[in-house]
C-alpha cells in the first residue's frame, strides 16, 4: 500500500466505516524448505536460495513487519482488519470475519 493508497483511505474513513482486507498467502509468512529456487514472471526471472543462514527469521520478521503495519494503519482509520489466506476458501472465510465483526447475522452466515 502506497502513501498515496493511505492518503485515499484517510480520506475515505472520514466519512465512512472501512473494513480492510489483507489476503495473504502461507508462503508470505514462511519460507519453502530450504533449496535453491526459481521465480518470476515473463520476461523476469529471479533465483533465490532459501537455505541461507537468517533466511527464516528474515523472512517471518518482514511479514509480521507488514502484518503490524496493517493493524496501525487499520487503528489509526478505525477500521476493521480482517486477514484472508489463499489457503482457505474465501467465501467462507469472508462470512466468518464479517459475523465475527456483528456485520452480518449469524443465521445469515
Amino acid at each position: 500500500l502506497s502513501e498515496a493508497g493511505e492518503r485515499s483511505l484517510t480520506r475515505l474513513a472520514q466519512h465512512n466505516d472501512l473494513l480492510l482486507a489483507w489476503i495473504s498467502d502461507p508462503l508470505e509468512a514462511e519460507p519453502p524448505p530450504a533449496g535453491r529456487y526459481r521465480l518470476g514472471v515473463p520476461g523476469k526471472i529471479w533465483s533465490t536460495d532459501t537455505g541461507q543462514r537468517d533466511l527464516g527469521k528474515r523472512w517471518r520478521g518482514e511479514f509480521s513487519a507488514h502484518q503490524e503495519r496493517l493493524r496501525r494503519l487499520a487503528a489509526r482509520l478505525n477500521a476493521s482488519l480482517m486477514p484472508l489466506s489463499t489457503a482457505e476458501p474465501a467465501l467462507a472465510q469472508l462470512r466468518l470475519g464479517l459475523v465475527r465483526r456483528g456485520q452480518i447475522a449469524r443465521g445469515a452466515a
